[in-house]
């Protein structure tokens, strides 16, 4: 990702027909190798989108670049790292997780075809509403961020009227099924 990243400026550089492409280049490789370890640390203590951290210390990086060798290079990276990031926040879905909570009179079902578009499993649990007093069932699942859509998706035309939370998860420990790429 950080060669992807930067490997940007050298080709900004190369079209503009400028020279110093290659301090820039190095500089921002090492930099941004330093910056990940605190990105990961920042995002998971405070519950924020790695992606947007990524952006933001490239954005401080580029910055810092751009005083020393010039706001045109900087400012053409700093929308090619926004361009960047969004795409491979876009890419990333796959590796991150969602909670579904859905309350439902066809749990077995409903987790059914959860597992048919996820191969991921889920747990039914007891449940009473507390506005009409009527029994239900809490269908608890984490499945990945690529097939979150799917799987609401599935609950609802299984159970139309299921109440449906989805919540981001940020953290996640056990044994998690991760599709292969092939």
């Amino acid at each position: 990702i950080t060669i992807f990243n930067t490997g940007f400026i050298y080709y900004v550089e190369v079209l503009l027909e400028l020279d110093n492409y290659m301090v820039l280049f190095i500089f921002m490789t090492f930099v941004t190798f330093i910056c990940y370890p605190v990105v990961n640390i920042l995002s998971r203590k405070y519950g924020m989108e790695t992606w947007d951290l990524v952006l933001a210390f490239n954005v401080v990086i580029l910055s810092v670049a751009g005083f020393f060798f010039g706001w045109d290079r900087a400012l053409y990276s700093i929308i090619y790292q926004y361009v960047s990031t969004q795409t491979m926040h876009t890419l990333y879905r796959t590796y991150q997780q969602q909670t579904l909570f859905i309350v439902t009179t066809k749990a077995a079902e409903v987790c059914a075809a959860i597992h048919k578009v996820s191969h991921h499993g889920a747990t039914i649990l007891d449940a009473e509403g507390s506005y009409d007093h009527r029994r239900r069932q809490l269908v608890y699942s984490v499945v990945s961020g690529a097939d979150a859509r799917a799987a609401i998706n599935a609950a609802r035309s299984i159970d139309p009227d299921a109440f449906i939370n989805s919540l981001r998860t940020t953290e996640l420990r056990g044994n998690f099924y991760v599709r292969p790429k092939d």
